[in-house]
């Protein structure tokens, strides 16, 4: 099964553009982070200004005050082709005195950044600069705080982070702003040459059970009661960060997975089995020409342990490489060793892993 998470990172950093002068709003109140008795206050925190836009990404994205690295261009144009706004992007300025170098009136330098990503599904996603020097760590509770503030209260029933496995100061302030550690998260891709009908890869067939026959069903209009259900279906007993499950209603699941990508709805494919619903297998195709991901897969509980989940994985493949692309993307729960092993023996091979970081709203 693959882990309800929306987000996933596939080989970059981060890809979104908006308009540099207007995808920022006005200064807002900033959040101040809670205090030990006797501690300094921490840095306040500030929204970004418009003209601060590029720095204060590369800032979040880099560490560093560079807005040419490509880096910069790289996360705002897939902002732009997400439709994700960048308003909500927060900066802690550094109070050390000005470089010499600095000419006069010159603009503030940033000493962190952190942003909260509105995401579908009632989702956002929150980015942090990594915290140095003997301050960091309250610059970062602060600008934590003040971004899950100014998510807007329709994003905030699962706010996520995702870091690498060696960002253990941020991961640190994460948990001390009320983030819980979720899972460690597998990318995996599949290169799909050579697959699907110009490969001479045979359609996949689904044979009868016991209950009566197997058919495949294409999203629509008609078909979207069918595919939520058994989406939710396929949560019961889930092996795939079960922590989640429950925590977003059905639509707001559903709207999840469609905002993953491009939403193609003539490649996500609901199973059934003498009318019962049994699986689903659903791919969406990436702004990156040639990518796709496999948003989810996942078998009711009375369907499992018959060879369901394979079937459905192949013609997902064989769907994905017939449509023309050529890799395949999907990230996976690494305790979840029964999919995990059978992703591998399809051929998909590990390119990163990412410490998931999740906070209800009951760990305000």
């Amino acid at each position: 099964m693959i882990t309800p998470l929306d987000a996933t990172p596939r080989r970059h950093g981060a890809r979104h553009h908006a308009q540099p002068h207007s995808a920022i709003a006005p200064d807002a109140p900033p959040t101040a982070a809670p205090q030990a008795d006797g501690a300094a206050p921490p840095p306040a925190p500030r929204r970004a200004r418009p003209e601060e836009l590029r720095l204060a990404l590369a800032v979040l994205l880099t560490g560093r005050p560079a807005p040419r690295d490509p880096a910069v261009d790289h996360f705002i144009n897939y902002a732009r082709t997400q439709g994700m706004p960048l308003r909500h992007l927060w900066v802690v300025e550094d109070r050390r005195t000005p470089a010499s170098t600095d000419p006069p009136g010159a603009a503030p330098r940033l000493a962190a950044a952190a942003a909260s990503l509105p995401a579908p599904g009632a989702a956002a996603m929150l980015m942090l600069s990594p915290p140095t020097g003997p301050a960091g760590h309250a610059r970062a509770l602060a600008l934590i705080h003040a971004c899950v503030d100014d998510t807007p209260p329709g994003h905030r029933r699962l706010l996520q982070a995702l870091l690498d496995p060696e960002q253990t100061r941020e991961a640190n302030a994460l948990r001390d702003a009320g983030f819980r550690r979720l899972a460690t998260l597998t990318y995996l891709q599949l290169n799909l040459d050579g697959r699907g009908r110009s490969g001479g890869d045979a359609p996949v067939r689904f044979p009868a059970q016991p209950e009566g026959p197997a058919e495949l069903a294409t999203f629509s209009g008609t078909h979207t009661e069918l595919f939520k259900q058994t989406i939710i279906d396929t949560y019961t007993d889930t092996r795939d960060c079960p922590e989640l499950v429950g925590t977003r209603t059905p639509d707001e699941v559903l709207d999840g997975h469609r905002g993953t990508g491009r939403f193609t709805p003539e490649a996500w494919h609901c199973l059934t089995i003498g009318g019962h619903p049994a699986g689903v297998v659903l791919i969406n195709t990436l702004h990156e020409p040639g990518d796709a991901e496999l948003v989810y897969l996942g078998v009711t509980p009375a369907f499992r342990r018959r060879g369901l989940a394979a079937r459905l994985l192949d013609h997902g493949i064989r769907h994905a490489a017939d449509r023309g692309h050529r890799t395949l993307y999907c990230a996976v729960d690494q305790s979840n060793l029964p999919a995990v092993n059978l992703y591998r023996s399809r051929g998909f091979r590990t390119h990163l892993r990412k410490a998931a970081h999740v906070r209800f709203p009951e760990d305000a």
